[in-house]
């Protein structure tokens, strides 16, 4: 498959851990920060350090781990590296970089507090309300269950299998996790990368995409005409032939392209809240 044609679709990074994303040659830059270099002598992970600030090298063998005892070491490593917001905002300004070379326009991204937490530095953590709509437990397999959730959006599942061991006693991780729907949206029609190729190579790659009007299905839809969606795009607010009491609104430009989320001023009068067409 062509790496241009996949580099050029718009992705979406579902699950992304900040500490994961550190490249070898940030390690570097955060370790002579600190002058903190890795064991001289680690047989144990394979891993041995020059003994003095990381160096390239180090890290190559660093990030070669080969099970998860060699991953636990590579997280340590970065992670007793973060120690300030500065490190935290060099780490976080590589990944945006990285993130906008790859096409990826959505990313959830998380910080694991609990490290912070453990290393003594001040986190304060907010309660967070979500809302669980189903939890069915359809396997157990000795001190493993599989079950399956419908939650609100936003909603962490470690989070959820943490607070399940803690409320049985015995404490609980999630050991797996793959997401089958996304709001209305469901695994089955997803595609894989093969058949976008197959499909982009035929010319019939739109006929993969969802219809843009099934997105947002809570919101009425509205077309502009032509001289209002000119208006939009440049964020000015306009006149638009919607006549129900909806606060918010979808707004076509035509019948396939999705201009802009709006939001009601007074009467037909919107004001674009988020334009996806400049």
């Amino acid at each position: 498959m062509a790496r241009s044609f996949i580099q050029s679709l718009p992705k979406a990074e579902l699950h992304l851990h900040l500490e994961g994303s550190v490249d070898p040659a940030t390690l570097v830059e955060l370790s002579r920060r600190y002058n903190t270099p890795l064991p001289t002598e680690n047989n144990r992970y394979d891993v041995a350090g020059s003994g003095d600030v990381l160096t390239d090298e180090d890290v190559r063998r660093l990030y070669s781990y080969k099970d998860f005892n060699g991953f636990l070491l590579a997280f340590k490593s970065v992670t007793e590296r973060l120690r300030s917001p500065e490190d935290y905002e060099l780490v976080t300004y590589r990944l945006m970089q990285k993130l906008r070379q790859q096409n990826i326009v959505h990313a959830e991204v998380y910080v694991s507090v609990g490290v912070i937490r453990w290393r003594g530095q001040p986190v304060e953590l907010k309660p967070k309300q979500v809302e669980v709509k189903e939890l069915d437990i359809f396997a157990c397999d000795g001190n493993s269950v599989r079950f399956k959730a419908w939650v609100s959006s936003g909603t962490y599942l470690r989070s959820l299998a943490h607070d399940l061991g803690k409320k049985l006693g015995p404490g609980a991780h999630l050991a797996e996790l793959k997401r089958t729907a996304v709001r209305e949206f469901t695994i089955e029609e997803a595609h894989s990368l093969e058949e976008l190729e197959q499909a982009r190579a035929g010319n019939t790659l739109d006929e993969l995409f969802l219809h843009p009007r099934l997105v947002l299905p809570e919101f009425p839809a509205v077309v502009a005409s032509p001289e209002s969606a000119a208006r939009i795009r440049h964020g000015s607010a306009v006149n638009l032939p919607e006549f129900s009491k909806a606060g918010t609104v979808r707004v076509f430009a035509g019948q396939r392209e999705l201009l802009a989320i709006a939001r009601r001023v007074a009467g037909t009068l919107f004001q674009p809240k988020v334009v996806l067409q400049g």
